[in-house]
């Protein structure tokens, strides 16, 4: 077997253990309160049903994470790994496209340190969540491999121009903050102008084409704009960001510093000989990265303007220009020592297949994962209703409690309440706009009508929790609250009078 074809060999490994290992982390994590609005407007039959559901003011996203979740329940049922399954896919779709487009600039090295660098990032934990992200950064990995490729190779012109309008449809159909990856691409074509003198119109039209798209995020907007998704609850810095997309790269960088100059020691000793000089393209491949990290400062900056929310998930697509710029670094940072920086790679390699066997067999080992607030519930004991002070826990419980405790659940949701207390009706709103989609088992109500129903019931709160504000409520109406279990999720016995 020649060389290439063990790269090619121990890359595609890589990929389906670390498949596997997705799989595994998947059935490891219960359904949260976003995915489970995405699983409920999947039912939803694509076309005008669809559309209504997405467009009535309780989840903002384009319909494209829904259609793919609604395939693959059709083809394999509703569960935590087949539910996710178009997510744990575009995962991978990221790293094979980034190993290819970082190979071609840097060298296979460079290849693997992309794929290696986004493995330790906080991206791949969103390769395992049944929401939009994963298909995003899918698509904007196989338009920018396809725009890699006008410049290397004239062969199949068409068909590069086709995929790389074709990826960004599809991260524009997944996500409203997609709409930063068309003009990554453009400014590179820009600059490959400037360098070469001719104006590449096919591939601009490709880079730019995708946004007609926009236009339908009107009424997306419009629906959005009933709800008050600011606030500090759910206002995330731009650092925080940032450290989201970073996870446990910084470890990686460390353990490579260390590493390379240890090699280049022995170079200087004479024990290592350099590599061959890679092959060099261009400086538009940088001038994509960069602009990929700087995007969320536009999203923020957008956010801040229009009184929005920004939430950390939002700067994911930085780390794809991170991975890339990362690898490049590492590729010429160890060209002088070879042997040395294969050792590494075979090392981190090996690590992160470890990691992620472990990960997938325990994940299939294992009883599926639930909610953690379904113990609390247990303590609620008798036929009394159960309110839940937060709305993401109550969505969660819905869907996990069995039958007699689910039709015991309530969750006060008022809008009006929710914004004087805690600066936001997110939550609140997006059940009075959604309730005729989300077919709740529980019971939806305003405070009002709980005050004058009165009687005995329990409270299930957070601890720390910003979203609670209905403990706070019942006490100053001279409720009688008694604690009956204590821990991160607590039970109060509340009598109303």
């Amino acid at each position: 077997m020649n060389s290439g074809r063990r790269v090619t060999a121990a890359l595609w490994i890589f990929l389906l253990i670390t498949g596997f290992g997705l799989a595994g982390r998947a059935r490891q994590k219960p359904f949260w309160f976003d995915e489970i609005v995405t699983l409920k407007i999947s039912e939803q039959t694509p076309g005008p049903a669809m559309w209504a559901a997405v467009t009535a003011g309780f989840d903002f996203t384009p319909p494209g994470i829904h259609m793919a979740t609604r395939l693959s329940e059709q083809a394999f049922g509703r569960g935590p790994v087949t539910s996710r399954l178009p997510s744990i896919l575009c995962g991978l779709v990221v790293l094979l496209c980034a190993f290819r487009v970082a190979s071609r600039q840097g060298g296979v090295d460079a290849g693997f340190w992309a794929v290696f660098a986004l493995s330790f990032s906080g991206v791949t934990l969103y390769f395992f969540e049944g929401r939009a992200y994963a298909m995003v950064l899918a698509g904007i990995m196989a338009s920018w491999f396809c725009w890699q490729g006008l410049n290397v190779d004239p062969r199949f012109r068409m068909v590069k121009l086709a995929g790389l309008a074709g990826g960004l449809k599809l991260a524009l159909a997944s996500h409203v903050w997609a709409v930063v990856a068309p003009p990554c691409f453009a400014a590179g074509v820009l600059a490959r102008a400037v360098r070469t003198g001719k104006m590449d119109w096919g591939a601009l039209a490709a880079s730019l084409f995708p946004l007609g798209l926009t236009v339908a995020y009107k009424p997306l907007i419009e629906a959005s704009r009933r709800i008050l998704w600011g606030g500090p609850i759910y206002n995330n810095s731009l650092p925080d960001g940032y450290l989201t997309v970073l996870g446990h790269l910084p470890n990686l960088v460390g353990m490579a510093v260390v590493v390379s100059a240890a090699g280049f020691l022995l170079y200087r000793q004479g024990k290592e000989a350099p590599a061959p000089e890679p092959q060099t393209l261009y400086l538009e491949d940088y001038i994509v990265a960069g602009l990929m990290i700087a995007a969320p400062a536009g999203i923020w900056l957008v956010t801040w303007l229009a009184h929005g929310s920004f939430m950390t998930r939002y700067a994911l697509v930085a780390g794809l220009g991170i991975a890339f710029l990362f690898a490049q670094a590492m590729a010429a940072a160890t060209r002088w020592v070879p042997q040395t920086s294969r050792a590494l790679l075979v090392v981190v390699g090996v690590g992160l297949t470890v990691f992620n066997i472990r990960c997938g067999v325990l994940g299939f080992q294992w009883e599926e994962a639930r909610p953690a607030v379904l113990e609390a519930l247990a303590d609620a004991a008798g036929d009394q209703p159960v309110v839940m002070a937060n709305g993401l826990r109550f969505l969660e419980a819905d869907l996990y409690a069995d039958a007699r405790t689910a039709k015991r659940l309530v969750f006060v949701a008022d809008p009006e309440k929710a914004l004087a207390r805690v600066g936001t009706d997110g939550v609140d709103g997006t059940y009075w706009n959604g309730q005729s989609y989300l077919h709740l088992r529980g019971l939806l109500m305003r405070y009002d009508t709980l005050r004058r129903r009165g009687g005995e019931f329990y409270l299930v709160s957070e601890r720390n929790d910003p979203l609670d504000w209905i403990g706070e409520e019942l006490r100053r109406d001279g409720a009688l609250v008694s604690p009956v279990r204590d821990g991160q999720f607590r039970v109060w016995r509340v009598l109303l009078r």
